[in-house]
């Protein structure tokens, strides 16, 4: 982000350093997404495919190339969506606006939530992992 904002002189205020607490849950929520995507990828093999699709679909529901404000009606709920709440936490600081009212919440939730299962299943696991490759 610097190599591209400091060149082209976009101003950047103070609330852009929230990214720094959201960049850190996110890496939280791609080690654990990766561990159980590896655990269940090692025990079944048509996993890939299926997350390959999913992802394709789910970004082009979560609004990062559309306005969150094309839902009209529906946009209160948005927050809800977890893929969204990652997003806006780093995309609406940089674009000098706040996050919308709940993203905070439900991203730290779903972090805690999907953390402490996934370890509780690795935990469970571990020991047949390596006879399913």
């Amino acid at each position: 982000m610097p190599l591209v904002i400091i060149p082209l002189g976009v101003p950047v205020g103070w609330d852009a350093f929230v990214i720094i607490p959201a960049l850190a849950i996110l890496a939280i929520d791609g080690f654990w997404v990766s561990i159980l995507l590896g655990m269940l990828s090692a025990r079944y093999r048509d996993v890939p495919p299926i997350v390959t699709n999913f992802v394709q679909v789910v970004f082009f529901i979560t609004p990062i190339f559309w306005p969150p404000e094309a839902l009209g009606v529906w946009a209160p709920y948005l927050p809800l969506n977890p893929l969204f709440a990652a997003v806006d936490v780093i995309r609406a600081p940089l674009l000098g606006e706040q996050p919308m009212h709940y993203c905070w919440t439900v991203l730290m939730i779903t972090t805690l939530l999907g953390a402490v299962a996934t370890f509780a299943l690795f935990v469970k696991f571990r020991p047949r992992i390596a006879y399913c490759i």
